[in-house]
């Protein structure tokens, strides 16, 4: 299920892994994270459709809109990108809507992106699943979308964000689902 952190904020940790890189340390690994207040709707279409509170960006629209979070890391040097995790609440129980998904990116200081190759899809299965499998899933408790080493196991330079896109579902039941925020692991080779 969902694992929470006290802080959506690049840590004192993180910021020493940064300086290990430039310093040629070896086999550090950092998180990275960004509250879900901070994504923004993808399309100009679902611009008013979304509420920010404490617990992220809610849509509370009749419809399913996507939103966009990402990570800022400005790394220079090489890194592994080792996972990514997106905290989430899908409260849209009809199959109608879809479930809440995802599929990730990572963009480099050139501002080149380069795409995930899979989707995470909410269902009762921890780290969510591969395909939409549960289309009438919903919960009332925070769960997270696993992404494994969502663009391969090989080193990246100038990794200067990752992010998310999500398909985020219409408000149902009075209920809305949101994206709680977005967690980034990398390592140094």
């Amino acid at each position: 299920m969902a694992r929470f952190r006290t802080a959506f904020v690049p840590t004192l940790f993180g910021l020493a892994f940064a300086l290990g890189l430039a310093s040629g340390a070896r086999a550090q690994t950092a998180s990275f994270t960004s509250h879900g207040v901070h994504c923004q709707p993808t399309k100009a279409a679902g611009a008013g459709k979304f509420d920010f509170a404490e617990g992220g960006i809610y849509n509370v629209s009749t419809a399913s809109y996507q939103a966009t979070c990402t990570v800022d890391l400005g790394l220079t040097g090489p890194v592994v990108i080792d996972s990514i995790w997106v905290d989430y609440r899908d409260r849209n129980a009809s199959s109608a809507a879809g479930n809440f998904n995802c599929y990730v990116f990572w963009v480099n200081n050139r501002s080149q992106t380069e795409w995930g190759t899979f989707r995470r899809y909410s269902c009762s299965v921890s780290g969510g699943c591969a395909s939409d499998v549960e289309p009438t899933y919903s919960a009332a408790t925070a769960n997270s979308l696993y992404f494994a080493s969502p663009f391969g196991t090989g080193t990246k330079s100038g990794v200067f964000a990752v992010g998310a896109v999500c398909d985020v579902p219409a408000i149902y039941a009075n209920a809305a689902s949101h994206v709680i925020g977005l967690e980034v692991f990398v390592s140094n080779p």
